[in-house]
């Protein structure tokens, strides 16, 4: 088996042309850790060095002992980086087929901005989100045009080769990713979003709508590891569903904090997965190497 090299900047390598690793190295460097905390055994061909109080930190919260390598060879462990994986990965392929099964907001749309007052956004094919969107911008290629939602609730459904788990997300006002949040360390069934506005017709069918999904992106690559990014908002006084806002195909932030709480032991209620939270709810725990350049916790509570 090859060892692992960590490729956190996996949508710059599909979709930046101008791409050069030396670009991202250090974004690579500061959530290389993340490998570890998901109960990685396999060798890493590591770009930062570790202290030996964090390796045996990894080691009492894992079980396992972080192994390291040099091989020249190595498999991309947050992606695979083939022509094919741009296509699933692509912001055009979902927001089509969103668009085209209601699973979308009316006026989504691909190069085309709608008859429409208020606030928006333009987003690019690919890229990481809130990186690759811009308020009220003037569209230069080609784009996606989105009005600018009033978000109450994000949410993704992971699929781990078919298995499929539910958590909540946690994002700031540019929309990048500050958490994860489940409710119970048992409850990553989609039947915990039952719980939220428990009459409304924003559930009718839902199950069948995030099968289509599955089967149509399925289809394309069978298997794998790949998540649906979706969201609550309000708009007319209504509480409403955006189904699929974007697909992940690749070892989400998501996808490591469900495989470290297969690992991790608590009789908590709500188990948040945080970066640099400015205050604390319960029992912390720091996941993120001290000298990390921020600090991602565990907030039990």
């Amino acid at each position: 088996m090859l060892p692992y090299k960590v490729n956190f900047d996996y949508e710059y390598q599909l979709f930046d042309s101008h791409y050069e690793i030396s670009k991202y190295q250090k974004f690579n460097k500061e959530w290389e850790f993340l490998y570890w905390i998901s109960g990685e055994t396999a060798p890493l061909i590591s770009c930062r060095t570790y202290s030996a109080d964090y390796l045996s930190f990894i080691e009492d919260f894992t079980g396992h002992k972080p192994i390291f390598s040099n091989n020249q060879k190595f498999e991309y462990w947050v992606g695979n980086i083939e022509e094919q994986y741009k296509k699933v990965n692509s912001r055009f392929t979902s927001t089509q087929f969103a668009t085209e099964n209601n699973f979308a907001h009316p006026l989504t749309s691909i190069n085309k901005i709608p008859d429409y007052e208020g606030d928006y956004l333009i987003k690019s094919e690919g890229g990481l989100s809130g990186r690759s969107f811009k308020k009220n911008a003037i569209p230069k290629g080609d784009y996606i045009f989105d009005p600018l939602l009033k978000r109450i609730f994000d949410f993704s459904i992971l699929f781990v080769h078919g298995k499929a788990y539910f958590y909540q997300n946690i994002i700031d006002d540019k929309f990048q990713y500050k958490g994860t949040r489940i409710f119970n360390k048992n409850k990553f069934e989609l039947q915990t979003l039952n719980e939220l506005y428990p009459h409304s017709t924003i559930w009718n069918d839902f199950e069948e709508k995030i099968e289509k999904i599955f089967n149509y992106y399925e289809s394309m690559i069978p298997n794998e590891i790949w998540n649906i990014d979706s969201f609550l908002y309000e708009e007319s006084g209504e509480v409403k569903m955006y189904l699929l806002s974007e697909v992940n195909f690749r070892k989400t932030m998501g996808y490591c904090f469900v495989k470290m709480m297969e690992l991790f032991k608590t009789d908590k209620n709500t188990i948040e997965f945080l970066i640099n939270p400015k205050e604390s709810k319960g029992e912390v725990i720091q996941l993120s190497p001290e000298d990390n350049q921020f600090k991602l916790v565990l907030d039990c509570y």
